[in-house]
């Protein structure tokens, strides 16, 4: 390392009851070939022996620095390592994925080579697991990267990302939200000069609750159609050109939260809710045939949405 006031890179890693993963996502970070790097582990309130366990690493790589604090979520946690960090570069792990041995070489080589705000690389969940035989990179521009970021060729987290620390400045992930990567990132490539592309895997995440997708339907989502509508906002501001593609960033969630309610089993509760969103959706509903979501079912699918009853949606779904 350069030194002990200096690393290069900070990695912060926020950890809450994932005592039979830790292990493995502190192992892989250890074991990259790039090693100038501080660990920060924030043990968020943990009740197993998550915050043990990360004690026992820090003993023996000093390196490794962790924080004990109250349960406070995610971005809490984040927070807590952003404002802790020394490196001229961050980067994030969650504490139950794991990465490649070379994500941070290449990363860090891509950002510095195209003297780049941003790095990023293809993230995969563990059972897709292909890794690519040649390391591509893709350089672009800020209005290059938001394209990018809404047509969904770059993912809405943090964790696959190394980040100049000056991007920070200013910046923090809202506290007692969901949807947090997505509206922090989107701040981030809003101000970002330059981003590079790795395009190779080098991300592996395990399937977990808590995404519009996985989990139930409940108030708690409310906040991310706020949060859509602030970012077309700003986009429509500062770049009008992008119109086109952030309509469809918005489509893919308003479906994404349309099929969430109509999922949860508790439709009555939520039927205002549903309706919003439908209203919302209709409105930037060519931008969603234009690309859909990949899959040729997700058209049908959203044709019912923006015109049929719910009593003749739900016979699609089960298919």
């Amino acid at each position: 390392m350069r030194g002990k006031e200096q690393p290069v890179l900070s990695i912060i890693v926020p950890v809450y009851n994932v005592e039979k993963y830790i292990r493995d996502c502190l192992d892989s970070i250890l074991a990259q070939s790039f090693q100038e790097f501080e660990v920060i582990l924030i043990d968020d309130g943990s009740s197993d022996q998550s915050g043990a366990i990360c004690d026992l690493y820090a003993e023996k790589d000093e390196r490794i620095h962790v924080v004990h604090k109250e349960n406070g979520g995610l971005s809490s946690a984040r927070n807590t390592g952003l404002d802790l960090a020394k490196g001229l570069y961050v980067g994030f792990v969650d504490s139950d994925d794991w990465i490649s041995a070379t994500m941070y070489e290449h990363l860090l080589q891509a950002v510095r080579t195209e003297d780049a705000d941003i790095a990023a690389c293809r993230w995969v969940e563990e059972e897709h697991i292909q890794k690519f035989k040649s390391v591509h990179t893709y350089t672009w521009n800020s209005e290059e990267v938001l394209r990018h970021f809404f047509l969904r060729q770059i993912t809405e987290s943090v964790c696959d990302k190394v980040f100049a620390v000056e991007m920070w400045r200013n910046v923090r992930f809202p506290e007692g939200e969901i949807n947090e990567d997505t509206i922090t990132l989107f701040s981030l490539l809003l101000k970002c000069r330059r981003a590079v592309f790795v395009d190779t895997e080098e991300y592996y995440y395990r399937a977990r609750e808590g995404s519009i997708t996985k989990s139930g339907y409940s108030r708690k989502f409310r906040i991310v159609e706020s949060h859509l509508r602030k970012m077309r906002e700003k986009v429509l501001d500062r770049l009008p050109s992008l119109k086109k593609y952030v309509d469809y960033f918005l489509s893919v969630h308003y479906y994404c939260l349309l099929l969430s309610v109509l999922k949860s089993g508790e439709f009555h509760t939520f039927r205002d809710d549903y309706r919003y969103y439908r209203k919302r959706f209709a409105e930037v509903f060519p931008a969603f045939m234009w690309r859909g979501t990949g899959k040729e079912k997700d058209r049908v699918i959203g044709l019912a949405l923006r015109y049929s009853p719910v009593c003749l949606i739900r016979p699609l779904l089960r298919r």
